[in-house]
């Protein structure tokens, strides 16, 4: 089932960053909820378009933090959010052009990587600020 339910071990220990992942999960479940429901294109391609420009924000402020605090795992993060970057414009655009035959397979993608991404290099950030005295860990 590709949908994902937030589990509180996915927090990787910033407020702000674990907020954000929640909303990308419930994007994403949003956009597989309606298109699974066969709601119209429509509906369903401005949760796409969200799902695109939320992520594009979010790792964006990700970056932005790991520049300011010269975290050295940058430059393989940076790498890691294009990947997923790509896969869901990819997947916008075989969306909106009528190429749906590999939208189960992207949304399994998507969720694997999202809560990959989130469990290992996202969590390793967060505790790579907390040693530096940048942030206590929430959780």
């Amino acid at each position: 089932m590709p949908t994902i339910e937030w589990n509180p071990q996915y927090n990787v220990g910033m407020k702000k960053f674990d907020d954000d992942h929640q909303k990308l999960v419930q994007l994403l479940n949003k956009t597989y909820d309606l298109f699974m429901h066969n709601e119209p294109k429509n509906n369903v391609m401005m949760v796409i378009n969200d799902l695109v420009d939320y992520s594009k924000y979010h790792f964006a402020e990700e970056e932005r933090l790991m520049k300011e605090t010269r975290y050295p795992g940058l430059e393989m993060q940076s790498y890691q959010h294009d990947i997923f970057s790509k896969r869901v414009i990819e997947f916008q655009d075989n969306y909106h052009n009528g190429v749906a035959d590999l939208s189960l397979e992207i949304f399994t993608f998507l969720k694997a990587w999202l809560i990959n991404h989130i469990v290992d290099s996202d969590k390793e950030l967060g505790y790579f600020i907390a040693s530096e005295g940048g942030l206590e860990l929430t959780s």
